[in-house]
């Protein structure tokens, strides 16, 4: 890998908007599969308007690379914190420095540091948004349990209940979930040597992700009524026979 390496490293150094190179991903933090790629981050200079990915193979190895401005690379940890996400920091903070004439990678990763060591900010949830959350979920969890599994259109909607309930979950108890990478979020959930890896921190309620991996693994009614119990009891018990909801628009 490092002779490829060295072909990429020698090319993109050589482009006059790129200011440095950051080797990212599983190669960066040593848990690298056979069939992994090498992920790469660009830092372009920051009157570049435009961001971009790509895809390289080199002597077999098939390089992943997104190229963004300092700029926007600090914006993008900023925007996801207040997201929820700290996935990008992540990536930087354990990233290797590769091409770094300017210094602009190391500024970065000591932001990312501050972001990755920063708690993130417990989001505020009404008794309203709580009485929504359950009720969007009881209309997916409705249309599951009285569905032929059969039907091809259970399956998605099983799937569409278990993403849903996911991610309200973790709004609810504060915790970091990847939607926005769901490639990654098997090991997000299930691998403790990715999570250590990157300094992800492991889901906090595993009664609940136990329940949801049973149910992603089964796909049966009866593993969603026991996620749609639980939620019940610990994210809103839900009146569905007799409930109104009122907001503010």
């Amino acid at each position: 890998m490092e002779k490829a390496l060295e072909k990429f490293i020698s090319h993109w150094k050589q482009q006059p908007n790129v200011r440095g190179i950051l080797l990212t991903g599983s190669y960066a933090v040593g848990i690298q599969k056979e069939d992994s790629d090498v992920d790469i981050r660009l830092i372009l200079k920051d009157d570049v308007p435009e961001s971009f990915k790509g895809l390289e193979t080199i002597d077999g190895f098939s390089f992943s690379f997104i190229g963004r401005s300092k700029a926007v690379t600090l914006k993008k940890f900023n925007r996801q914190f207040f997201s929820h996400v700290k996935m990008e920091a992540c990536i930087y903070n354990v990233g290797k420095i590769l091409h770094d004439p300017f210094g602009d990678i190391a500024e970065i990763m000591k932001v990312a540091k501050i972001y990755v060591d920063t708690p993130l900010v417990a989001k505020e949830i009404s008794e309203a948004d709580l009485k929504l959350y359950m009720y969007s979920l009881h209309k997916k969890y409705s249309y599951i349990m009285s569905t032929d599994p059969d039907d091809p259109f259970y399956v998605y909607n099983y799937m569409m209940y278990l993403k849903s309930a996911l991610h309200r979950y973790a709004d609810f108890i504060n915790a970091e979930i990847m939607f926005e990478n769901d490639s990654k979020l098997s090991r997000f959930l299930t691998d403790e040597r990715y999570l250590a890896a990157y300094g992800y921190e492991k889901f906090p309620d595993q009664d609940f992700m136990a329940l949801w991996l049973a149910g992603l693994k089964e796909k049966s009614t009866s593993c969603i009524a026991e996620i749609h119990n639980y939620l019940r009891k610990n994210l809103h018990n839900f009146n569905d026979s007799n409930t109104i909801i009122s907001w503010h628009d």
